[in-house]
């Protein structure tokens, strides 16, 4: 089905602030064309980063690999969230995965930027392509270097997000820490 309306999104609180949220996404602006072919609408686009920033977000944390948004061209979606007032950073994750080891440093610096936002009061959303997977596994990742226990994290995950955190990968990866 054409989808032409806002994506969900999934809303949490932060052990840090009151104001700061980590807010779970679908890729923004990103359309399922009757075809079955996906593409940019940049009226959705603009429209979710509006929403974006109305809920305080500074940081955009993009999971997608270029492949599955094909032919989306990502800087697109950087360049509106910049137009926004969000500052992107990518950290690219197979569908269904988890980070690769070699990712872990980037991620560490992710993770620093985003304390850093929250500590300003603003929120970090993170994306993937629906926004359930690798979103939330992030999401309950940095809960968890704020302070959670991995089964607390997930908790609140699925409390806010029912069948978040999808493969035995991704649960491995949140136990491992």
């Amino acid at each position: 089905m054409h989808r032409k309306s806002l994506q969900p999104i999934t809303l949490l609180r932060t052990p840090i602030s009151e104001t700061a949220q980590i807010i779970l996404s679908g890729a923004p602006g990103v359309v399922i064309e009757e075809d079955g072919v996906l593409s940019l609408n940049e009226d959705v686009l603009e429209a979710e980063m509006s929403r974006l920033a109305s809920h305080g977000v500074k940081l955009l944390v993009a999971l997608v690999e270029d492949a599955e948004i094909h032919p989306v061209a990502y800087e697109d979606i950087a360049d509106a969230a910049n137009l926004s007032g969000i500052s992107s950073i990518r950290l690219p994750i197979a569908d269904f995965q988890a980070p690769a080891s070699g990712q872990e440093q980037h991620w560490q610096t992710i993770r620093n930027e985003a304390k850093q936002v929250f500590s300003r009061g603003h929120s970090v959303a993170f994306h993937c392509l629906a926004g359930i997977g690798r979103s939330s596994m992030m999401a309950a990742s940095l809960l968890i270097h704020l302070g959670m226990s991995p089964d607390e994290a997930l908790d609140a995950i699925r409390r806010a997000l029912p069948g978040a955190v999808e493969t035995s990968a991704q649960l491995a990866y949140l136990r491992s820490h």
